[in-house]
């Protein structure tokens, strides 16, 4: 039997941790897995691998070894994406799933007081938008090594590379193993239209530069969506919910993070808290037998009720705009500019 293969980035910590856990203890010898986890430390690749080994393979470690594997890459350096493609259409021959997870806010610092008022009078706001700019401060015109915007580079443009790199591996994963490729867009609740210009793709030129980059990864995946129609391959958008990772690690102290996730849980925001349980989402979309019977233009969102139990809700996307239609205009047109 053929394993699915599954291809995770940022794979070391976090959701992505969590998405690899999820399929790791579900590997068995009717459902056979690969697991890749696409990661830019092998230090921290190989911890992670060992972590997952112990939780999911406890005297099978030799199998979980192989069940588990590394691909080194870095989500924002384009040379480093197209060699780790290249590495890994040499070691396997299709791809089951993309999770399209690696991810950077480049936070400067939080609005302790703003945060607080926040949390007491609209909860759902603070869940929902992070506060809108009024909590978390961005690092102003950090690059990537390749001269883009950090954010844009690591979040969307690295992985829209790796999709069009992989995209023949994908097209055949159903006829080789009776399961559709799938692609799955690790996005946020932050993702508006309202911060995604055309003009300036890669936010250089204002704050919101994670909020930005979070609704391209949504109309990315819309359109895909579109053009895969009848294709055995389906593009699909999901967020973790109110989660702790490692992306805002050091604004705040850590107990005061932990207060104000449960706090948010409690006031019936679905804070999942966790990242296991924020990876929820992703996996199921991922694991569905009927991948048809999702909607495309719906982002599924993991959501956990004050009692702990984590389900899947659907939040209704933004419809894609002129604007929308131009932003991605300019994102084929810099793919095809850079990577020849």
């Amino acid at each position: 039997m053929h394993p699915r293969i599954a291809l995770i980035t940022g794979a070391n910590s976090g959701i992505g941790f969590g998405i690899a856990q999820h399929l790791a203890c579900r590997h068995s010898d009717t459902t056979p897995f690969r697991i890749v986890l696409a990661c830019r430390s092998k230090t921290k690749a190989e911890c992670a691998r060992d972590a997952l080994v112990s939780r999911c393979f406890a005297g099978r470690e030799k199998q979980g070894q192989d069940v588990i594997q590394i691909l080194l890459i870095d989500m924002g350096s384009i040379e480093s994406v197209m060699n780790a493609c290249k590495e890994f259409k040499s070691r396997f021959q299709y791809l089951n799933y993309l999770f399209c997870n690696a991810g950077t806010m480049n936070a400067t610092g939080a609005n302790l007081c703003n945060a607080a008022y926040l949390l007491f009078t609209n909860p759902l706001h603070l869940a929902r938008t992070g506060g809108g700019g009024a909590v978390l401060t961005q690092r102003p015109n950090a690059t990537s090594i390749d001269g883009l915007g950090d954010t844009f580079h690591t979040n969307v443009f690295g992985h829209y590379i790796m999709v069009r790199e992989l995209e023949r591996l994908l097209a055949i994963a159903n006829r080789t193993t009776q399961v559709p490729a799938r692609v799955i867009w690790v996005s946020s609740l932050t993702a508006s239209s309202e911060f995604l210009h055309p003009d300036d793709i890669q936010a250089l030129h204002h704050n919101s530069k994670y909020e930005s980059s979070k609704r391209l990864m949504d109309v990315l995946s819309m359109h895909l969506s579109r053009s895969w129609v009848g294709k055995d391959m389906y593009s699909f958008i999901t967020d973790p919910g109110v989660t702790m990772t490692s992306i805002v690690d050091g604004l705040l102290p850590k107990w005061m993070l932990v207060f104000a996730y449960y706090a948010m849980r409690f006031l019936g925001t679905g804070a999942t808290v966790s990242a296991v349980d924020g990876a929820y989402a992703a996996v199921h979309v991922a694991l569905t037998d009927q991948p048809e019977a999702f909607n495309p233009n719906v982002k599924y969102g993991s959501w956990t009720s004050p009692f702990g139990s984590t389900s899947v809700v659907e939040r209704k996307l933004e419809k894609v705009s002129p604007r929308d239609e131009g932003a991605l205009l300019q994102l084929e047109k810099l793919r095809s500019k850079l990577c020849r």
